[in-house]
């Protein structure tokens, strides 16, 4: 385009600055430059002025550049002869080249600054949950708020209401009796007509009489009222005390009888009764992170009763125990020992049980020499909620079992002699036909003999003579007899000798010393038999009303037993009293403890007998 005014051509800036970036790339690729950009740059030295007053030059040399920035980055940068054009401006176009390589080199991510913002991003997270824990808390909190509150708001708009009422009627009264004696308004004034003064006269009187009586019975209204509101008031506390009394039975009834424990009678300190004790207060215990055992609060109480002396206690070293393996490994882990196994005598498994219930439960003492005969009356001075009865076979009395409907069948009871020797001389042997022998020389004929073998260290056998004369009568042994040398002396100490056949029972003796040939024996009677109660559990209401609803449970040999001969009962005992004691709730919920608690041990105790 040219100036008309001035007449000198000028340049486009737009069309130029296509020229221009032509001019720069051919300089920054080292062609030559194009005619075109050769006239370019003779028109752009020609003529700087004009171009500055249209602003040209700022385009053109942000242009050259961004050209110069691009080539730089691509590969080599030309230097200033190359292009062409020298001079002073270029001296500032190499700060901003560093600034702009500057600007491209890649960040670097700092790693302690990624972890702070990982921590500040976590702990907002965490502060975000703990205030919609805490909104929830509040929100639970005002709905518990709100349910006690809507019993108490009503109880007292109730009580509010009733008061307005009552202080309505003294109100109206006292409106009746003000009215009453304001009834007779002003003053008359005089008058000629007797008989309107006597009209009015009678009417005042009548007036003042009906304001008199409507003011009594607003006074009885009122004192009625104030009745109805005190009577209001004490069914509204009767109300709310029935209503605290529901929730603590109905919705918490464990908070409610918390300061209270159930009391347990185990009359018994044998085996099973000691068993029993250890179990129960096994099962109430608890043991601490740091390793500190004791019993909850609400553990049952658990009193051990037994008849015979305390020197008498764990003193049965003559009678051994078959324990099963199972057996075994049911004392062992439940007691937490390793002692427990087969042959061990009862005074042992008593001692071993006795030293863990004071461990558990050192408040569990046996009170020895307390023999029970009523346990109905006991029970109820007492106050125990439930009475176990491990006392043995015979401890309970015939007539007592009668009334309490658990009595004691037998079957097959048989009176046997155990002779248990030891120290067999050189030449004597278990393993002849005793039995043969001692028929031939006594020539009874109904002579059995089982033969055990003993327990190393302890003796070398026992022998149960079987079949014998019904005339035979036993007798105690002297108190304070030892161990005796023979077979004869052992059964003489316990053997009539003036009763029918027992010079049949001292030839058998000696036929055995004969065959065995022991340095030591012992002999004793028992009674091998079959026997077992009607039911194991009771209702101690049965014998007196005071104990009503009390349960009785037989355990050991008191429910049942086998003879001795066909295995230990024992066996089946600590069986049966683990499966009661794990399936019994022994702590105190606020209901009395019923024998239907015990129903599971009663059903499988009948499916064992039948």
């Amino acid at each position: 385009a040219s100036d008309s005014s001035s007449g000198t051509s000028l340049v486009s800036p737009i069309g130029d600055c296509g020229g221009a970036a032509r001019a720069l790339e051919d300089v920054s690729t080292g062609s030559e430059p194009s005619s075109s950009s050769s006239s370019l740059a003779t028109t752009l030295a020609g003529e700087t002025d004009t171009q500055e007053s249209w602003g040209f030059a700022s385009h053109v040399e942000a242009a050259a550049t961004s050209i110069e920035k691009a080539s730089f980055v691509g590969g080599a940068r030309p230097d200033a002869a190359d292009v062409g054009v020298a001079g002073p401006e270029d001296s500032g176009n190499g700060e901003e080249e560093k600034a702009f390589a500057e600007t491209k080199k890649k960040k670097k991510l700092d790693p302690v600054a990624a972890a702070q913002r990982r921590l500040r991003i976590r702990q907002k997270k965490e502060a975000k949950a703990a205030r919609k824990a805490r909104k929830k808390d509040r929100a639970r909190a005002r709905k518990r708020r709100g349910t006690g509150q809507d019993l108490e708001a009503f109880l007292a708009r109730t009580l509010e209401r009733l008061q307005e009422k009552a202080a309505e009627a003294m109100a109206e009264a006292i409106r009746a009796a003000n009215a009453a004696s304001t009834s007779e308004g002003p003053r008359r004034g005089s008058t000629t007509d007797l008989d309107s003064f006597l009209r009015r006269t009678r009417g005042r009187v009548a007036d003042k009489a009906t304001l008199a009586e409507a003011a009594k019975l607003a006074q009885q209204a009122a004192q009625m009222a104030e009745a109805a509101a005190a009577a209001a008031a004490a069914k509204l506390e009767e109300f709310r005390k029935q209503t605290q009394e529901r929730v603590a039975q109905n919705l918490c009834p464990q908070v409610a009888s918390a300061s209270a424990r159930r009391r347990i009678a185990i009359v018994g300190a044998g085996p099973v009764g000691l068993w029993a004790a250890v179990l129960i207060a096994q099962k109430h215990r608890y043991t601490e992170r740091c390793g500190v055992a004791g019993l909850w609060p609400d553990a049952p109480e658990i009193v051990i009763l037994e008849g015979r002396a305390k020197e008498a206690h764990c003193a049965r070293t003559d009678i051994r125990i078959a324990l099963s393996p199972a057996t075994q490994h049911l004392l062992n882990s439940r007691v937490k020992s390793k002692r427990f196994c087969t042959g061990m005598p009862i005074a042992e498994i008593e001692r071993i049980l006795l030293k863990r219930l004071k461990k558990i439960s050192p408040e569990s003492k046996p009170l020895f020499g307390r023999n029970i005969s009523d346990p109905a009356a006991f029970a109820s001075e007492e106050g125990f909620d439930c009475v176990l009865w491990a006392g043995g076979r015979r401890s309970l009395d015939d007539d007592l079992r009668r009334s309490l409907s658990c009595e004691l069948r037998t079957s097959d009871a048989n009176r046997v002699i155990v002779f248990q020797f030891c120290n067999m001389e050189a030449g004597g042997s278990i393993d002849s036909d005793l039995a043969t022998a001692a028929r031939m020389a006594t020539k009874w004929q109904n002579f059995r003999i089982l033969m055990r073998p003993g327990i190393k260290g302890v003796c070398d056998g026992w022998l149960w003579l079987f079949g014998l004369p019904d005339d035979a009568a036993a007798v105690s042994p002297p108190p304070g007899a030892g161990p005796a040398k023979t077979f004869r002396e052992a059964l003489e100490s316990i053997l009539d000798a003036a009763s029918p056949n027992a010079s049949a029972l001292l030839t058998a003796a000696d036929i055995f010393q004969q065959r065995i040939r022991s340095a030591e024996c012992t002999a004793r009677w028992v009674e091998a038999a079959f026997w077992s109660s009607d039911r194991v559990v009771c209702d101690l209401g049965d014998l007196g009303s005071a104990a009503a609803g009390c349960p009785f449970v037989v355990l050991g040999d008191a429910a049942c037993g086998k003879p001795f001969y066909t295995g230990t009962t024992l066996n089946g005992h600590l069986k049966d009293v683990a499966a009661m004691v794990d399936e019994t709730d022994w702590i105190h919920d606020g209901a009395s403890m019923a024998c239907s608690r015990f129903l599971p041990h009663e059903r499988r105790y009948q499916a064992e007998i039948h």
